[in-house]
């Protein structure tokens, strides 16, 4: 997830906007390792998730169901419990924050990976911290404007 300094996921209806060179590298990095993505119908709608090397699993009520995609009128959790049944580990999470907050409550996210970014957004506002009470942050790295941060649930460490 890649954050503002002003608490917004989001810039002009999008989070890559947010995302420099060296987060799109490293979001890049981190979703070759992936068995599956799971989202939201937000993130589906506002996000391209065309010709990917696997399998999308959304979680949305209202989206039609579309060839090559895995559309189900799920909860956050239960859409990633079938993701992981299904493909198994890892699947990675790329939901925005209405997707993400329940799974960080149920600490079913193992590694979360927190972009910090300096420019500023106008939407998706989200107080981070607060739903990383359960987290703890293992590593942290400065690069260029950005921080990078991996959280791990407090239990796991």
């Amino acid at each position: 997830m890649v954050i503002s300094p002003n608490g917004a996921t989001i810039l002009g209806e999008s989070s890559m906007p947010l995302s420099s060179p060296a987060d799109r590298r490293r979001f890049h990095e981190i979703r070759s390792l992936a068995r599956a993505i799971a989202i939201g119908g937000s993130t589906f709608r506002s996000e391209p998730y065309t010709d990917l090397p696997v399998p999308v699993y959304v979680a949305s009520r209202k989206l039609p169901q579309q060839p090559g995609v895995n559309i189900y009128d799920e909860s956050p959790s239960t859409l990633v419990e079938r993701a992981l049944r299904e493909v198994g580990s890892p699947v990675l999470v790329e939901g925005g924050v209405e997707f993400v907050k329940p799974l960080l409550e149920k600490e079913i996210i193992n590694r979360f990976f927190l972009t910090r970014s300096a420019i500023q957004g106008d939407a998706g506002f989200v107080e981070i911290d607060r739903c990383l009470t359960n987290y703890i942050c293992v590593t942290s790295e400065i690069v260029d404007d950005d921080r990078f941060e991996i959280w791990e649930p407090r239990e796991q460490i």
